[in-house]
């Protein structure tokens, strides 16, 4: 998903591939996540995503990944997907340290001006959701991820 070129790299593998040889590749998809919290969905949709799209990464790139290997030659292509659940302390500390650093990153801060807010408002809106989310025992995202494999004749 962070790659600017990811048919280039896809090229790359089946280059140094042997024939015969198998490639397995696995992503997020943004467009699944599941949140136990609405408020915390909702900042993530109206706060955290947008900014992460303007970085020049593809979060839909997970559900594409099979049309990379078989652009790149790959045969016998197959496709999964699964869920990555962050429902433990942990997993929620690490998801909430994150967007603290999002929020932190001035880039942040003028995406947001850019689109006329309040970036002291939004950012206090932002945590009031995130912490409180992260400090539930019950609270989880389930993050969706797609494999793909083929192989290469």
């Amino acid at each position: 998903e962070h790659l600017k070129d990811p048919d280039r790299a896809i090229w790359e593998v089946w280059r140094v591939l042997k024939p015969g040889g198998c490639v397995g590749l696995r992503d997020a998809e943004w467009d699944g996540w599941v949140w136990s919290h609405e408020d915390v969905q909702d900042a993530h949709a109206h706060a955290i995503r947008p900014f992460n799209f303007t970085r020049g990464s593809n979060f839909h790139l997970g559900k594409q990944l099979g049309g990379f290997l078989s652009r790149a030659g790959f045969g016998d292509v197959g496709m999964t997907a699964s869920y990555e659940m962050y429902n433990t302390a942990l997993g929620r500390a690490q998801i909430l340290r994150l967007w603290e650093g999002w929020i932190a990153d001035p880039e942040f801060a003028v995406f947001h001006q850019a689109r006329g807010q309040d970036v002291g408002v939004l950012k206090d809106q932002v945590l009031a959701a995130a912490r409180p989310w992260a400090e539930d025992p019950l609270a989880f995202l389930a993050q969706s991820w797609f494999a793909a494999w083929g192989w290469k004749a």
